[in-house]
């Protein structure tokens, strides 16, 4: 008990993000997070297509 009165104390000192800030940093993640998805999944299908033709000779 004595933890979680220590959680909301410190949860009361968070300074957090007013609405553009956090707006910001959402466009950030999400774009981050759609790019590396488009990134990775080009790897992917680079990558099938070299064992698929490694595999066919």
């Amino acid at each position: 008990m004595k933890f979680l009165k220590s959680v909301f104390s410190e949860m009361k000192q968070v300074t957090w993000p007013k609405g553009k800030v956090l707006a910001a940093m959402t466009w950030t993640v999400v774009s981050s997070i759609v790019v590396l998805a488009i990134f990775f999944g080009l790897v992917d299908s680079a990558i099938s297509a070299a064992v698929g033709w490694l595999l066919s000779l």
